[in-house]
């Protein structure tokens, strides 16, 4: 970002934060090739340690249904991989469930049994 932080007007900063997509993240951080940026996302994914997930009964994902990150196939492989061990909440978005008592109550039974 170009913009400086400024204890008075921290909107600045934020605002041009707001005009990256996802695309330009990658473009950033991993270069604007395309093949190598799909390589390294591949790698970089949850299915690539698919078996890891299936096989460890320690791992365990709490996650929401209208994560704007996921799409239906997504969520279709991490009810297939993860089983049981997948609590599915239908709202709160991209980390925004955390704040819900009842999805609090049920992360920190789920903790509390496995520790």
């Amino acid at each position: 970002l170009t913009q400086k932080a400024n204890f008075f007007y921290r909107n600045a900063r934020f605002e041009e934060a707001m005009k990256f997509g996802f695309i330009d993240y990658l473009q950033i951080v991993l270069g604007k090739d395309e093949k190598y940026q799909e390589e390294k996302l591949s790698q970089n994914s949850l299915r690539a340690v698919g078996t890891l997930l299936k096989n460890d009964p320690r791992i365990f994902l709490h996650h929401t249904q209208d994560d704007f990150l996921l799409q239906e196939p997504d969520i279709d492989w991490l009810k297939e991989t993860l089983g049981s061990r997948l609590t599915l909440f239908p709202k709160g978005g991209h980390c925004g469930n955390f704040w819900f008592p009842l999805n609090q109550k049920i992360l920190s039974e789920q903790l509390q049994a496995t520790h």
